[in-house]
């Protein structure tokens, strides 16, 4: 039984450097999104999914939803590598993790550059 400790990402998991850069995205977009908040209206198109018009709007302060749950995936997809033992489902989750985050940043940007006032 291996003991890890305190270290959240332990060597034996792989792609290490990916899953790295991953919270370090979902991290800084969740900062980048709470220190611009005063140059985005008080509504912000984010639930793109629903009809045109007042369904898409939500405050300006909910735009930390998609990087907090890239980040909680990240997190969980943690744990479920440390889980299984299949090498390729391992490298697999590690993947998806950086693809989500990358997913969540672009839509944030996407958002800010739409409706950001720099």
């Amino acid at each position: 039984m291996k003991k890890y400790g305190r270290n959240l990402i332990p060597g034996s998991l792989p792609f290490k450097k990916v899953v790295v850069v991953s919270l370090l995205i979902n991290l800084i977009t969740i900062g980048i999104t709470l220190v611009f908040q005063n140059n985005l209206p008080p509504e912000i198109p984010l639930f793109y999914g629903k009809p045109r018009g007042i369904e898409q709007l939500s405050q300006k302060t909910y735009l930390v939803i998609p990087p907090s749950i890239a980040l909680a995936i990240t997190i969980i997809n943690i744990i479920f590598v440390h889980i299984i033992s299949d090498k390729f489902l391992q490298k697999l989750l590690s993947g998806i993790i950086l693809i989500i985050s990358i997913m969540a940043a672009y839509s944030v940007y996407k958002t800010f550059s739409l409706v950001g006032n720099f």
